[in-house]
């Protein structure tokens, strides 16, 4: 298998992928990439192109944003007195895994309810059978 940072030639299932820049730039006469491109062409196999995925690197959010997030929960006292306890107790690290652990969808966007407050289940949050009903 050939490989280069814009395309890759595997011989072994007979294919060329190449990368999305690398199409665009071998899309305008000219260019090195056009030469390249008209190279592989002669190889008379399938092109593809490479799908990247980029990993999302996790931002940690520092105590005052956790703290400025749980004082918008709703039940948001109880929240903080668990938040206070678990920081004394575990350091910034173990402080981080149970806001995570607790709120799984703090990155969302989240929708308000009337008095300002996120509407957001934790991940500890239970329905009484009267609310599910209603909704059911």
């Amino acid at each position: 298998m050939k490989k280069n940072a814009n395309y890759e030639i595997n011989f072994a299932i007979n294919t060329i992928t190449v990368t999305k820049r690398f199409l665009a730039a071998a899309s305008q006469i000219g260019t090195q990439e056009y030469a390249t491109m008209t190279e592989l062409r002669k190889l008379q196999m399938p092109i593809t192109v490479r799908e990247i995925h980029r990993t999302v690197k996790e931002t940690r959010w520092n105590y005052a944003r956790m703290e400025g997030y749980l004082r918008n929960v709703m039940d948001s006292e109880r929240y903080l007195a668990d938040y206070a306890a678990v920081r004394d107790g575990k350091g910034y690290m173990g402080t981080w895994a149970w806001f995570k652990k607790t709120f799984p969808k703090y990155a969302e966007v989240p929708e308000l309810d009337e008095n300002h407050h996120y509407m957001i289940l934790p991940c500890d949050y239970q329905e009484d059978e009267e609310t599910v009903r209603k909704t059911a």
